[in-house]
């Protein structure tokens, strides 16, 4: 059996007026802080679904690249058209680049392919690289 205390149940006067507005305050300091945590991880997931879709359209590029003729490959830097794609409520528009060098010196039937693929996300563009060599067979 558990004693109370006598003095504890004479005091029925309940909260003052100042512990519930201290109870709130840290209520409320508390509940912003998961707020900002919630919109920081918002913000972080969006970005890797952008930075994803830029890398599967530098794969599929890299992969047609590859596929196509040796002859079809000049040496030089193309900008291709803007591929543009819908996340969430709003438009991201991905600017490929293809830069094709020959590479004499290490073997005269090698090509150099590099695809990169820049984009603006809030005010900061990025920008995904990849490379790799094409042999004449």
């Amino acid at each position: 059996m558990i004693r109370i205390p006598v003095s504890v149940m004479l005091n029925k006067k309940g909260l003052t007026l100042v512990e519930v507005l201290i109870a709130l305050i840290i209520t409320l300091v508390l509940f912003l802080a998961l707020m900002q945590s919630a919109l920081l991880s918002t913000s972080v997931n969006v970005n890797n679904l952008i930075r994803n879709e830029a890398v599967r359209i530098a794969n599929m590029r890299m992969t047609e690249l590859r596929c196509g003729h040796f002859d079809d490959l000049t040496a030089g830097t193309v900008i291709e058209p803007e591929i543009t794609r819908n996340f969430r409520n709003f438009t991201i528009s991905f600017t490929p680049t293809v830069t094709i060098t020959d590479l004499p010196a290490v073997n005269p039937t090698a090509k150099q392919i590099r695809v990169s693929i820049t984009w603006t996300f809030k005010n900061a563009t990025n920008t995904h690289s990849i490379t790799t060599i094409k042999r004449k067979t």
